[in-house]
């Protein structure tokens, strides 16, 4: 997905200290990218009456995002809940990415797309 963006970026990255791998690093930008599953989530209420029930982070969750700030200038979290709605359409999924870096305070550009669509046609 990241290569739909145009955007640099090394899959399992071992942090400078060596204690985490990050899922995904924007080497340009030093933005740590987690793509949360559901172990890192729990149901905060009675998981019977409702669907709409929000998802929370785990402590362990909360605390690798806190470790993984002190070595990053940004740690972005992509939950599973959102990204299965996402994941199958193209323009969607890249939308989906654009907003969440857009959060962290990393724009990507019409151009930067652009230019990545290009590359992918030839």
């Amino acid at each position: 997905a990241f290569d739909e963006l145009g955007v640099r970026y090394e899959m399992q990255r071992m942090t400078d200290d060596g204690y985490y791998s990050m899922g995904i690093y924007l080497p340009e930008y030093d933005i740590a990218v987690e793509l949360d599953g559901p172990t890192n989530y729990y149901q905060a209420g009675d998981t019977l009456s409702s669907q709409d029930i929000p998802m929370v982070k785990t402590a362990k969750t909360k605390l690798r995002d806190f470790l993984l700030a002190r070595q990053c200038a940004r740690v972005v979290t992509v939950p599973w809940f959102e990204w299965r709605d996402v994941r199958n359409a193209r323009e969607k999924r890249t939308q989906y990415l654009r907003d969440k870096l857009a959060r962290a305070g990393f724009t990507v550009s019409s151009r930067q797309i652009a230019n990545q669509h290009a590359h992918d046609q030839r």
